[in-house]
């Protein structure tokens, strides 16, 4: 079911508005994330990193494809993928936004 708003700004206004919210909290979780000690730190990345890999492998991308796609380096999105590189706001932004498609 489809939601229909006559007014166009507003809805603009609401769009941004989520916007606004989702990236403050992705914001203030990798903040939470840089202050936590170095057992849970390693924990969380080789979790996170394997999250991601699954996501990307999931749609069917190899890792230079999702990188030239993405117009990110290689050896980047390698370390977040195996645990050893926390990833920044655009990389995670690209695949939780872009990553997770319904096949």
């Amino acid at each position: 079911m489809s939601i229909m708003f006559k007014d166009p700004i507003k809805y603009k206004k609401i769009v941004e508005e989520f916007e606004k919210q989702e990236e403050n909290l992705l914001k203030n979780t990798l903040t939470s994330i840089r202050n936590m000690d170095d057992n849970s730190l390693g924990e969380f990345l080789d979790h996170l990193g394997k999250f991601l890999h699954h996501i990307r492998r999931n749609n069917q991308m190899s890792l230079r494809a999702f990188c030239k796609k993405y117009n990110l380096k290689t050896s980047v999105v390698a370390e977040v993928e195996r645990g050893l590189r926390l990833p920044d706001l655009e990389i995670m932004d690209i695949y939780l936004r872009d990553g997770i498609k319904e096949k």
